[in-house]
């Protein structure tokens, strides 16, 4: 998944490309494990901590911050099916990464770890939806580029085999369900 990941991110589809051990540590380091990696990893841990291993209901939105996320998701679907539809897979991954480093930005915008102190759960219960919301979409999104990875993510969310499609990710309130896989 990785291998493929680097490939179809670095090189324009259908062009030549270079390949260096430097540039795909690069990619492995920072965009999934720094981006991708830490997002499901807090997303998941901060359910399991936060709501006993089950992704919340909606709580209490705050509209300053959750619109911007859910709107910017609308953005990047359309800049993600323009550059399938160009084959432009490198510009693709691009906009689904935009979307992974909103996503963590939004993580530390809501900081779960401070409402769940002060004992704002329905905020908190909001926040972790949306945060679940945003990595189910990411995944589905990620899925045919890399599929062992984002199928065992989609996996540990819950998410069923038949909601795994494009069609299905660009429905923001879908997620309604408790994740089987939770790390313990």
């Amino acid at each position: 998944d990785a291998f493929r990941y680097f490939l179809l991110r670095e090189v324009s589809f259908g062009l030549d490309g270079d390949f260096s051990d430097q540039a795909f540590g690069d990619r492995l380091n920072g965009d999934l494990a720094n981006d991708f990696g830490n997002l499901a990893s807090r997303a998941l841990n901060m359910v399991k901590r936060y709501s006993e291993g089950k992704v919340p209901e909606r709580g209490e939105p705050d509209p300053s911050l959750d619109d911007d996320l859910i709107e910017g998701f609308a953005r990047a679907q359309r800049d993600l099916f323009s550059a399938m539809d160009e084959l432009a897979f490198h510009r693709a991954l691009g906009a689904i990464w935009e979307r992974v480093r909103a996503s963590n930005k939004y993580v530390d915008s809501t900081a779960p770890w401070a409402l769940q102190k002060v004992g704002r759960d329905a905020r908190l219960a909001e926040a972790l939806y949306n945060i679940c919301q945003g990595l189910r979409i990411v995944a589905t999104w990620a899925l045919p580029f890399m599929p062992e990875k984002c199928g065992d993510l989609l996996d540990r969310l819950g998410v069923p085999a038949d909601r795994r499609d494009l069609a299905a990710a660009s429905e923001w309130h879908v997620l309604h369900c408790s994740p089987p896989g939770v790390p313990s």
